[in-house]
């Protein structure tokens, strides 16, 4: 008796796999549509996005310095014209995070339609040196 419920248990357990395969597939389909609608969105809107944005950085007008979310606005807005290297003198956030975003729908992609590739590293070591240069970047770039 264990055996047939074991059995049936694997049987259950293999097509749901492939449901949710398959659903994982549509999924990777629709990706691309949200977000091409959401970049026409903002590009469309952007005087009323911005003017929801504060209008000065509150760290920049108590020390004079930028903080590490000075010049997204701009990047992003850099990133929607395909200028990356002034998104990057900007701010170097959501050009990395643009990237790492881009990579991790490729894994996605990947998986769904192909063997899983993994594209991004999972070492925390790696992680923790992408943040060391993101803090080594946020404190240059108020003395250059």
């Amino acid at each position: 008796m264990k055996l047939i419920h074991g059995i049936y248990f694997l049987l259950h357990r293999k097509e749901l796999i492939i449901m949710n395969k398959n659903k994982l597939k549509i999924f990777t389909v629709i990706i691309p549509f949200i977000a091409a609608g959401l970049i026409a969105l903002l590009k469309l809107h952007t005087a009323f996005f911005i003017s929801l944005l504060p209008k000065a950085c509150f760290f920049n007008a108590i020390t004079g310095y930028q903080c590490p979310g000075c010049g997204n606005t701009r990047s992003v807005l850099s990133i929607l014209r395909l200028n990356f290297i002034s998104a990057v003198k900007y701010n170097i956030t959501p050009t990395l995070l643009m990237i790492i975003v881009i990579l991790l729908y490729a894994e996605l992609f990947t998986a769904a339609f192909f063997k899983h590739k993994k594209l991004l590293p999972r070492k925390l070591s790696f992680w923790i040196g992408v943040i060391i240069i993101m803090c080594i970047y946020y404190i240059v770039r108020n003395f250059v």
